[in-house]
């Protein structure tokens, strides 16, 4: 069977877009994602937790993104999971599994735009592989 890769979560950034380009000129951004939970634990006392993820954007969504999204702006990501391996300064192998965006929804955008009467938005794009 072949296997379905698709993740959609929402949360807020935890800090302002990070934009860098690939050496072909492609605009490529990186979000940190924090996504909250809260229940009623088995003692009946509120429970809370923050999952952090890191998510990449591509192309014009990307630029989109950097100009219209920052710390705090409350986003809804579609995309597929994938995993990052590197090796760190003491030679040990680290792996994250991150989200390859397809499309991003702008719940809320930056101040800058606040003033502009337009509904949130969503802007998709080809990833490039």
């Amino acid at each position: 069977m072949r296997g379905i890769n698709l993740v959609i979560v929402g949360g807020n950034l935890g800090e302002d877009p990070t934009l860098r380009y690939t050496s072909g000129g492609q605009a490529v951004v990186s979000l940190s994602l924090a996504i909250n939970e809260k229940w009623k634990g088995g003692d009946g006392e509120d429970k809370e937790r923050t999952t952090w993820i890191r998510v990449t954007v591509f192309g014009k969504q990307a630029e989109a993104c950097f100009e219209h999204l920052k710390k705090g702006s409350s986003v809804l990501v579609q995309g597929r999971l994938v995993e990052n391996k590197w090796q760190d300064q003491s030679g040990a192998q680290r792996s994250r599994i991150d989200i390859m965006a397809n499309r991003v929804d702008f719940l809320t955008m930056s101040a800058k735009t606040k003033d502009d009467e337009s509904p949130p938005f969503s802007y998709e794009d080809e990833v490039p592989f």
